[in-house]
Formats: C-alpha cells, structure tokens, sequence
C-alpha cells in the first residue's frame, strides 16, 4: 500500500466531479440540473488541490511522509 493520506484525499476529491458528470446527483437528473452540483464539487476539489500543493511537491520530490512514519 502507498500510506499517502493527501494522496488519497486528492484523488477523492478530483474524482467527484467526474463522478456527479457521469451519474448525476442522486440518479437520472437532466443535465440543466446537474450543474450546480458539478459546479460545487468543481470548485471543492480545485480548493482541496490547492490546499493540497505543497503535498503535491513533496509527492514529486519523494519526501511526503508515509502514514505512521514521521
């Protein structure tokens, strides 16, 4: 296992978008009504990506620290 919780957290959050794209909110909502869901969870993973850049360094560099490693 990787052991990278903002690894984790990242992709989680990048992947809901993609989510509420492809099934909706909830089902079979038109696509006029599936906008704002998309727009908001849009908006929260591109915070969590934010929040997230020096992991994202870290990630690339190497040096992030492994769950129970400090």
């Amino acid at each position: 296992t990787l052991r990278y919780v903002s690894l984790a957290s990242m992709t989680a959050a990048a992947s809901l978008p993609i989510l509420v794209a492809v099934f909706g909110y909830f089902g079979d909502q038109t696509v006029t009504r599936r906008w704002p869901f998309l727009t908001a969870t849009a908006a929260m993973a591109l915070l969590v990506l934010v929040r997230h850049r020096a992991n994202l360094t870290r990630l690339c560099r190497g040096t992030e620290p492994k769950i129970g490693r400090s």
